[in-house]
């Protein structure tokens, strides 16, 4: 069985990656990796790498980058057509990748690929939104990591691809049990920090608030610590760019998750965060912006907080929220949620092994 799996840009920036790898290799311990090396970096993958070595920022929009689109595509199309693999993995639809090999794929290798869509990209463009349509059809399978995206993507028996991080919940957990909280309500934002003009909006309101300590660990903290120094905001922590490893120990003095990014794209407004999994698999409330999947996902179940920053009252508001939490006066429905997340995703388990294991 010839296998290959194709990721548009680094692992570091696509952590679900290494879920699939450890799918395939329970079933074969061979498979070629089709890798966009966008940081010009030394991968580290249990299959065959093929780099395609072009630095690229994920998030730049250069214009330009079309042409780095349309290269990496017929890149991988050589590649498929020269080493004629039995079955291929796609994950993402960054780069376009689904749409630009969406006929060929049809063509040559129908009922024998599978897609993992993450994110909105250039649905708006009905050229691309047809070449997706195609290439979902044809597919094998389509995952996509919330059920949001069904908004934007060709009506089709999807399966939800869930963001959880097993590992780091269990280790939090764990960590977690014997810990007793004391002094202000700890409001951590764990990640690669982007929407900055968020998170001025939420320090505008809860800065110097001896209610609340805000806490950032993550990649491009920095610009949030100036932030704060000029606007002499004092009751904020920071922390820089961590190992995946330490994820758990930031969770374990987390008393509510900041998962703010706004909701003015529809890639913002119809997504599941990984923060949603560590909120409800480790009983901590999440903050989440309005008019959002997020929202929905949360606020009904009662562990979400909804941030209207049109609120005057936001912070008392919130501090009461959590009290009443705290004291059960608000039943969440953390196990109840999660407990439909597990049997979703063991749903994708079963069809990707499915997959992997039948001879198409």
């Amino acid at each position: 069985m010839k296998i290959c799996v194709v990721l548009p840009c680094n692992i570091y920036t696509a952590p679900y990656y290494k879920r699939y790898e450890q799918m395939i290799t329970n079933s074969y311990t061979e498979f070629d990796f089709i890798c966009w090396n966008r940081a010009l970096i030394n991968e580290e993958s249990e299959g065959n790498i093929i780099n395609y070595n072009l630095q690229d920022k994920v998030m730049s929009g250069k214009p330009f980058k079309l042409l780095k689109y349309i290269g990496f595509a017929n890149f991988v199309r050589k590649k498929l057509r020269e080493k004629k693999y039995d079955k291929v993995i796609i994950l993402g639809s960054y780069a376009g990748i689904m749409a630009q090999l969406s006929y060929f794929l049809k063509n040559e290798y129908p009922g024998k690929y599978w897609l993992d869509i993450r994110d909105y990209t250039f649905e708006n463009i009905k050229l691309y939104s047809k070449g997706m349509k195609t290439a979902i059809n044809y597919s094998y399978q389509t995952a996509i990591s919330s059920p949001g995206y069904r908004e934007f993507l060709p009506q089709h028996d999807y399966v939800i691809a869930h963001n959880i991080d097993h590992i780091n919940i269990k280790k939090a957990l764990d960590l977690k049990k014997e810990q007793k909280r004391n002094g202000p309500i700890r409001i951590s934002f764990i990640g690669l920090i982007r929407y900055f003009e968020e998170n001025k909006k939420l320090l505008s309101v809860l800065g110097n608030d001896s209610r609340f300590k805000l806490q950032y660990y993550g990649m491009n903290v920095e610009k949030v610590e100036q932030y704060c120094k000029n606007n002499n905001i004092n009751n904020v922590d920071f922390h820089g760019r961590f190992l995946p490893t330490e994820t758990a120990s930031f969770y374990e003095k987390t008393d509510i998750i900041n998962n703010l990014y706004g909701n003015e794209k529809i890639a913002l407004t119809t997504a599941l965060s990984n923060k949603l999994y560590f909120s409800a698999g480790l009983k901590i409330p999440i903050l989440v912006s309005p008019n959002t999947y997020m929202e929905k996902a949360t606020v009904t179940k009662g562990f979400g907080f909804k941030v209207d920053y049109d609120d005057q009252r936001i912070a008392d508001n919130l501090y009461n929220w959590y009290l009443d939490l705290e004291e059960g006066n608000i039943l969440p429905e953390y196990d109840e949620f999660f407990n439909k997340v597990k049997e979703e995703d063991q749903a994708f388990i079963n069809s990707f092994k499915m997959f992997i294991e039948s001879k198409l």
